[in-house]
């Protein structure tokens, strides 16, 4: 007669309880192994995200360098028009 074992008011022997219990090992590892997956996969989507942030921010930067340099070559231009005119 095999021993019975009771977990949460359930009754089994020793070979069920070795067979549930190599089957949530497996449940586990396979859980882990998807889960290690899916956190690579997001970790490698996250840098990403993080390299095309920084570059919209080093456009923005060039293109306000360029805006204003722009500007500042229009400003200079009608200073010089308008010194030309009057002299």
């Amino acid at each position: 007669m095999t021993q019975q074992n009771t977990k949460n008011g359930c009754s089994y022997g020793r070979e069920t309880r070795a067979i549930l219990l190599s089957f949530k090992e497996m449940v586990e590892k396979l859980i882990s192994n998807e889960t290690k997956h899916i956190y690579e996969q997001l970790k490698v989507a996250n840098d990403k995200i993080d390299r095309l942030a920084s570059c919209i921010d080093e456009y923005k930067k060039f293109s306000r360098r360029i805006f204003f340099s722009l500007l500042i070559t229009v400003i200079g231009a009608l200073v010089s028009a308008l010194v030309m005119i009057k002299w």
